[in-house]
Order: C-alpha cells, then structure tokens, then sequence
C-alpha cells in the first residue's frame, strides 16, 4: 500500500474541463445555449490567435446571463467516476491539491464542493473577472496562469504535477516534474517531446502516480547533486 508520507511532498494540480469532467462543461453550455459564433472563437483560441481571457469574455456575450441555467445544463456533464476516489487517495497520503480551471469557474466550485481549493476565474453579475492572472506571465492572454501556480509549488521544493487535457494546459506541463495528459493535451505533448503519461480517467492516474512520482523524485535528486558536483 502507498504509504502516507510518500504524497507529503508532491503538488497536484488538476484541470477541471475534460479532466475532472468527462466532456468539457463549456463546450457543452455553448452548444446548448449560445447565440451562433462561437465555434469560431474557441477555434481562434485553440489556434493561438487569442488567449483564453478574451475567449471567454467574447464567449460570455454569446451565453445567457443566468447562472442557475448555466449551472443546470454544466450539471449534465458527468464527473469522471473516479475523482472522489482520488482526492480520497492525495489526501490520504498528504499531497497539496489544487483544481487549475481557465474557464468561467463557478461549476468547477460546486463540484469541487470544498473539498480542494478551485483557483478559476468568476462570474460576478454580468462579469468575467480574472483575479488570477499573473503580469509576469509571458504569455500575458490567460485568465489562470496556471504555470505561475506550477512554479511557485517547485520553489517551495515540491515535486509538481499536472493532469490536464487541453490548451491551457500546455505551458504547465512544460514547467511541471510529472505529467499526466490526455486528448490534446497528450498529442500536443508528444508533438512537442514533453515526457508524459496518458490517461483516459483518473483511476488510470492513480494507479501510474506511485511510480511516476519516484521518477521525479530521482531526477530531482540528480539534479540537486549535479549541482553540488558543479559547485
């Protein structure tokens, strides 16, 4: 059995559409509900010719404003089967897990329902807000910097993980010791020579996280004694 202070040093950052979600919630709400236009938004946005903030304020202006509605029709997506589970098995072993989510947030937090903290962007009256954003980002478009939450974690010492499916994950697994991809993101991983595990459902994340997470704890200690060797 994985034992508890085998988690104490790692970060789980885990996305929420496609990854904690089967479908992707907001896919499913622009289908159902959306005034015409915006397939070619998200097309704009998956092509790299606009980032994720202006997505989806152009997005908000295409989808009713009543949260209730919006909330009932993201509620028909299922969970991944195995999500609790999981969280049950990162808290077991005393790992820090956060949900990285870059799209409207509010159905992430009700999913999540206090059992891990949803760091996301907000929907406030007829608002997007961003409070997330990071102005040392490179890239300057996301409304969650998620490799900022990344990189903070790995200077803290921790062995960092990503489990991600799409486009806003892709500079977070550029910065993260174990990554865990599925769909796009895992294309574009292999696309791009990013070490990677694939996954069709978090159970399958779980069963690869013991040796995928003594991976990483060997090469960081690599790293740290090349350095001592260098110094």
């Amino acid at each position: 059995e994985y034992m508890v202070e085998e988690l104490c040093d790692i970060a789980v950052f885990l996305d929420f559409d496609g990854t904690v979600t089967i479908d992707d919630t907001t896919r499913h709400m622009l289908r159902r509900l959306s005034a015409p236009g915006w397939e070619a938004i998200t097309a704009e946005y998956r092509a790299g010719n606009i980032g994720s903030r202006a997505s989806l304020q152009q997005l908000w202006e295409l989808l009713p404003h009543d949260l209730r509605l919006l909330s009932a029709v993201a509620a028909e997506v299922p969970v991944d089967a195995g999500f609790g589970q999981f969280l049950d098995f990162l808290a077991h072993g005393g790992a820090e897990v956060a949900i990285l989510s870059d799209g409207f947030g509010f159905f992430a937090e009700q999913t999540a329902a206090g059992r891990v903290p949803v760091i996301t962007n907000q929907i406030r009256g007829h608002r997007v807000l961003f409070p997330h954003t990071d102005a040392a980002c490179p890239c300057g478009r996301c409304g969650v910097c998620k490799p900022s939450f990344v990189a903070v974690a790995s200077g803290r010492g921790l062995n960092t993980v990503l489990i991600g499916d799409g486009t806003s994950d892709r500079a977070a697994a550029e910065a993260a010791d174990v990554v865990f991809a599925k769909g796009a993101l895992a294309d574009w991983c292999a696309a791009h020579d990013i070490e990677h595990v694939r996954f069709r459902g978090l159970t399958d994340v779980q069963a690869a996280m013991p040796g995928a997470i003594r991976a990483a704890r060997h090469s960081r200690y690599q790293r740290q004694a090349d350095t001592r060797r260098a110094e």
